[in-house]
């Protein structure tokens, strides 16, 4: 299987190169466009961390979550 590391770049920077958009997503760099998921945890060693969203900031706007009382 793959680690949940390999997944990560797999599914974000790997997914952006492989349709030719490496150049404005799928990583977190001055000037390029970014969704950001703030997990609790540390999703590079435990993948199950991705089910335990705090916040969420999509096309620069915070996006309320279920933490939030929505």
């Amino acid at each position: 299987g793959m680690s949940a590391e390999d997944a990560l770049v797999s599914a974000t920077s790997g997914a952006a190169g492989a349709l030719g958009l490496d150049g404005e997503f799928g990583s977190l760099a001055a000037g390029l466009s970014a969704d950001i998921v703030l997990v609790d945890g540390d999703p590079r060693t435990d993948v199950r961390s991705l089910q335990r969203v705090r916040m969420v900031f999509a096309r620069g706007r915070r996006i309320p979550t279920a933490d939030d009382g929505a």
